[in-house]
């Protein structure tokens, strides 16, 4: 078996927010935190994934203190960060 089989593909929610994140296409994407961060994945050998957060909300605190948006996603452990 292959290191890259055992090893967890992380999903990083991503928005649409230039010059930050910039989708090109079907999970392609570019911009100063995209890049940022594939160079720390790189460096840190993690497998991921850019999934974009459809909404494009951030997260706000909801009257029940849930999070809805990106935080909601990584408050509930669906998504990690990526802006």
């Amino acid at each position: 078996m292959l290191e890259s089989d055992r090893r967890q593909k992380i999903h990083v929610s991503v928005i649409h927010d230039p010059p930050y994140a910039v989708r090109l296409g079907r999970n392609k994407w570019t911009g100063y935190c995209v890049e940022v961060f594939e160079e720390i994945a790189r460096r840190l050998n993690i497998d991921y994934e850019f999934v974009e957060q459809t909404d494009g909300d951030y997260g706000t605190r909801l009257e029940n203190g849930r999070w809805s948006g990106m935080i909601g996603q990584v408050s509930r452990k669906v998504r990690s960060v990526n802006r």
